[in-house]
This record gives structure tokens, sequence and C-alpha cells, in this order.
């Protein structure tokens, strides 16, 4: 039998079990009749909608099926697909809270979205800029963007969204942030991070007016993209430059698909013979060029012992800054140690200072053989050290060169992206630095610039350099969006 013969034999007996009934109560009583007219109409309607919700759900359910399995055929840098689908899941899930009967309002994972935006003193209106930042193996995003946001004050109000650890580091600048919890945090796959957090982007759009975002961070997240474009909000990504060769470059070649501008600082790097991936780059997409871009102004006017003071160290003896990074990538204690031990070796007046990120684990604290600080910005206390050991980041390097500090450069080869090694050959062919890629090389060069001739003839080459401010320059263009 035909499913058309079998949905007119139902729809004939249903019609005859509910009209039979009533015909009869209708011969009792005509008030019993309405009475029992309504309660049917209401039942019948309850269970046509109980129906319609289990068909939804069920469609929902299937449709997020067939949407999980694009997503994972799909390339994930085809922003068009990206956006269709995301746009389907945004529906799918209001459609499934209602099938389920949730509160239309019911979104558990995401934050207040409110942010306090720093204020000038006249009241009047100025552009909001949201800084929206990554949380890298270090430093470097969320510095990047609080040297532009600290210059910025008198041009725009800021605010911060970071997924950096530290990012209390803000707060104690005077800049309020929203702080998403990372994947692991939520203990979510990445599909259901990147819809956590693209709620989150859109809430802080929508409920603070914001005017710009400028993302620091190597790969542009699909839901700030969206989120920008649907509130009609300029998004400029804050690039470094000096990728290494081998990475997923897709979004470097086509920015234009996911942000409206590009701001890349200078880097030391740059002009070497090998541009790495970057060099595709820079043919088909030129980005908007500034200066260096670090925290902290070279013209400190505290004298040398007045920071040795703030530091709690003897003004009598030579210092060492030993800096190698977070650790969050790869393990420095053995390195670090053989260099506290060679400055130690240099003689008495020598001691070594290691300075730790903010990033860095407690219990890397208090290596023998050398004084620990913890402080950021460390960039004004620059001025109190004979030289440095620095891994060769980007923030390290561009402060030593401002600052005019000669240092010994460590380059990490485990990092992602930032392409270490050419930075550090950068600095080392031009003069500007000594690079150690091993330990040999390490005590080599810092037995090297122990000496006050060789360190002299650095800091004149460091003096010859004409270093813009790029945190100025950023902010130009930043203002230019409104």
């Amino acid at each position: 039998m035909s499913a058309k013969s079998k949905l007119a034999i139902f729809s004939v007996f249903t019609t005859l079990a509910i009209c039979v009934p009533l015909l009869f109560i209708h011969a009792i009583s005509r008030d019993l009749f309405e009475i029992f007219s309504v309660a049917l109409i209401i039942c019948i309607l309850a269970v046509i909608l109980y129906y319609l919700f289990r068909l939804r759900g069920a469609l929902g359910r299937k449709i997020g099926d067939t949407i999980a399995l694009v997503r994972a055929d799909e390339s994930r840098h085809d922003y068009k697909i990206n956006l269709r689908i995301s746009a389907l899941e945004s529906k799918l899930d209001l459609l499934i809270r209602i099938a389920e009967g949730l509160d239309f309002g019911a979104n558990p994972l995401v934050p207040p979205s409110s942010i306090t935006f720093s204020t000038r003193m006249n009241g009047s209106e100025v552009q909001r800029v949201l800084f929206v930042t990554s949380n890298g193996a270090g430093m470097g995003h969320l510095t990047r963007c609080l040297a532009i946001a600290m210059k910025g004050k008198p041009r725009f109000q800021s605010a911060f969204l970071s997924l950096a650890k530290q990012s209390d580091v803000v707060k104690k600048a005077g800049f309020d942030v929203l702080t998403p919890m990372g994947k692991d945090e939520l203990g979510v796959d990445w599909q259901e991070w990147h819809h956590y957090f693209s709620k989150i982007v859109d809430s802080a759009l929508r409920h603070n007016s914001v005017d710009t975002v400028v993302f620091d961070g190597t790969w542009v997240y699909r839901g700030i993209t969206q989120a920008c474009r649907r509130h009609g909000v300029e998004l400029i990504w804050l690039r470094r430059g000096l990728w290494k060769g081998g990475r997923d470059c897709s979004q470097l070649a086509s920015p234009m698909s996911h942000v409206d501008k590009i701001i890349e600082p200078a880097d030391v790097g740059h002009d070497i013979d090998n541009l790495g991936p970057m060099l595709n780059v820079y043919e088909r997409n030129v980005p908007m060029m500034v200066s260096p871009i670090t925290i902290g102004d070279s013209s400190v006017l505290a004298s040398r012992n007045e920071l040795l003071r703030e530091l709690d160290l003897d003004p009598a003896f030579s210092y060492v800054l030993i800096q190698l990074g977070a650790g969050t990538i790869n393990d420095i204690k053995d390195i670090r140690q053989r260099a506290i031990e060679t400055v130690t070796g240099l003689g008495k007046q020598w001691r070594a200072v290691v300075a730790f990120s903010p990033l860095s684990s407690p219990s890397l604290q208090h290596p023998p053989g050398a004084v620990s600080i913890r402080v950021y910005p460390l960039a004004r206390f620059l001025k109190v050290f004979e030289f440095g050991v620095f891994a060769a980041g980007y923030n390290s390097i561009h402060e030593a060169l401002v600052h005019r500090l000669p240092c010994v450069l460590v380059p990490n080869y485990q990092t992602s992206t930032d392409d270490q090694v050419r930075r550090a050959q950068g600095m080392n062919q031009k003069g500007l630095g000594l690079m150690a890629a091993d330990v040999t090389e390490l005590e080599r060069a810092i037995h090297a610039l122990s000496d006050l001739e060789t360190r002299d003839l650095i800091k004149m080459r460091l003096s010859e350099l004409k270093i813009g401010d790029g945190a100025a320059e950023a902010i130009d263009i930043i203002a230019m969006s409104r």
C-alpha cells in the first residue's frame, strides 16, 4: 500500500474518531459539547506542536552532523565557506534551543562583555579601540598592543580582550580587559571553542560601541572577522613579520579576506637575503610598515643609581642581564645556568641578573649564582646593564636596539612561526650584536662583550641607527580608521 493510501485511511479513521463522539455529546448537552470541543482542539494543537518540535530538533541535529562532516573535510582557511557554515550554525543553535524548550537567552559559556573604556578628561566622545591578542608563547602580542594603547591615550580610548595568561599586566597599566577561557580550560574541541569565542567577540562589539579592533596574533580567528563585519567595525591586523618557512601562510597570502588593514612593525632581520614565506607576501600584499614597536621610552630620566635602587642592586658592580624567554616553548634552564656561570667567571665585579617573564613559572625563581628580578615592562631598566644575553624574540631584540644595549643573541629553534635565527643573523651581520647558536658560542660571545672596547664599538653602531617610533606611527594609522 502506498504512503498516500495509508495517509488517506488514517485521515478517515481520525475524522470518524473525533466526529462521532462530538455528535453524541452534542445530542446530550450543548454546553458539554462546547467544553469538550475546546479541550479537544487544545490537545490536538499540543500534539502537533510536540511532534513539530521533535521534528525540528531531529532535523537540527541532522544538519549539525552534516556541518561537522563538512568542517572535517573543508580547508580551515576557506573564509567564505566558514562564514556560511558559521551563520548556519548560529541559526541551528537557536532552532535546537527552541525545540528543546531552552531559554532564548541561555548562554552559560559567555562571560559578561561590558568593558570600561578609558575616558578623556574633557568628556568628549573619542574613538574606541578594542585590542585583541592571542595567547602566544611570550609577551610579544600583549606588549605591542600595550605600547600603542599607552601612547595613544590622547587620541583614543582603549580596552583589551586577551587570551594571554598574564593579562593582569593590562589592568596594572590602567586598561580594562576581558579574558575568555582557552580551549583546554573549557575542555572542548576547537570547533566548540571557536563558536564560544565568536560569541564573546560579537557581544563585546555589540555592547561597547567599538569603532576599531586591533588584533595581534599569528592567526586571525574566524569569529573576529565575522563579528567586525557584522557590526561594521574596521579590523586591523598588527602582524609581526619574519615568519619561518614551511608554516601555514594562507592568511598571509590573502589577508584582505580576513582584515581591512595590516600594520607590520619593522624587524632587524627583514633585509637579509632570505625572507622566507614573507617574500611572496610582500610582492602581493604590501602591509603598512611602521618602525619597531617597543614599550617604554629610551629617554628615561632616572639615573643609573636610581634605577639600580629600584631593583635593589648595588651600584658598585657591573651587571649582565640574562633573559632567555618565558620557558613555555622549551627548557631553557641549562643554557641559562651556563650563561650565569660564564658571567660570574668574568671576575669579582661582574654579577648576573636573570629577568623572569610574567609568564614564567614561580618555581623558576632564584637560579644559583644570580640575582633574579621580575619586572614588567623591563625596557626602562636596560640602561643599568653592561650588556645582555637574550633570546632572539621580537621584543627583547628591538628594545635592546632602541636602548642601545649590546647583547648576545640566543635564537630559539622551537618557536612555531617566529624565525629567531634570521633575526639573530640580521643583528650579527650588521655588527649590532653577537649571535650564539650553541653553548660554546655563548661562552665566547659573553667573554667578547666583557671587553669595554668591543661594547663601545657595538654601542657606536647602535647610536648610528635611526629608529623611529613605531607605536606613534601605528597610532596615526589606527586613528585614520575612524
